[in-house]
């Protein structure tokens, strides 16, 4: 879980940083963010199967709730934006997709064999 805090709370500061190249913004961050996010996400998959997912997707959501927060001053760390939105979205669907399929994969081996044989 510990390590989902870091990745989430990096990935929140990194997901706002773009470069102009020519006349284009490129959301360099938001890709980076994002890269990150499924790194984790397949890591501790392979690491800790279902369980790492878990513990990974509730680390990586805490700073991401807690900078989506208004605060009397004004500062929101995740903008109201479409790159504010479509980072936890597309992180979400990552975690779901993942531990779905960690969650499968536990299900067929736990799975006893059939009785009857197969021709």
């Amino acid at each position: 879980m510990l390590v989902g805090l870091v990745a989430g709370a990096a990935g929140l500061l990194v997901s706002r940083a773009d470069v102009l190249v020519g006349d284009t913004v490129l959301p360099w961050g938001l890709a980076a963010a994002l890269a990150g996010a499924l790194v984790l996400f397949a890591g501790a998959r392979a690491c800790a199967r279902t369980g790492g997912v878990v513990a990974a997707a509730i680390g990586w959501f805490v700073p991401l709730a807690a900078g989506g927060l208004y605060h009397p001053g004004g500062d929101i760390v995740l903008g109201q934006d479409w790159r504010g939105l479509l980072y936890p979205a597309i992180g979400v669907l990552l975690v779901a997709f993942i531990g779905i399929r960690s969650w499968a994969a536990d299900q067929q081996s736990v799975r006893p064999p059939s009785s009857r044989s197969r021709p």
